[in-house]
């Protein structure tokens, strides 16, 4: 990832860390930023600040915890669902304490494809970051 095209992805997409415990959304982005420019990551601690960086089109990538409930929710899967609504090409990760219950839940928006526990390793997290970025730029 330490070419030219990083330059251009700074310009064009982002990537949005969403969750509301601040040592999860500090410990994602110091794995990730060694391989993309700092101004391509943005945090979100609250629904409200999720909705509005998806709603910035250079938004491409979405790391999201599915338990940021919005008000009078005792989940985040009506949030997830609502981001799904608004944003068909968003590439959205979802990391989870307990991953197949999360599949299994029939509520839970199919278009999310990337589900994983929070145990994610940094390596496989850059290369999805990567990936999803590189194909928004394709797009």
């Amino acid at each position: 990832m330490a070419d030219g095209s990083n330059e251009r992805r700074s310009l064009s997409a982002t990537l949005v860390i969403a969750d509301a415990n601040p040592w999860i959304r500090r410990e994602l982005s110091q794995q990730i930023r060694p391989h993309l420019p700092t101004e391509t990551i943005h945090e979100a601690r609250s629904p409200s600040e999720v909705l509005m960086r998806v709603a910035d089109p250079r938004c491409r990538v979405l790391v999201i915890d599915p338990c940021m409930p919005t008000v009078g929710q005792t989940d985040g899967t009506p949030l997830l669902r609502r981001i799904c609504c608004l944003r068909r090409d968003l590439h959205i990760l979802v990391l989870a304490r307990q991953p197949q219950q999360l599949l299994r839940d029939k509520a839970f928006p199919r278009q999310i494809g990337h589900v994983y526990g929070k145990n994610i390793s940094a390596t496989w997290l850059c290369r999805f970051v990567d990936r999803a970025l590189a194909e928004a730029e394709a797009a």
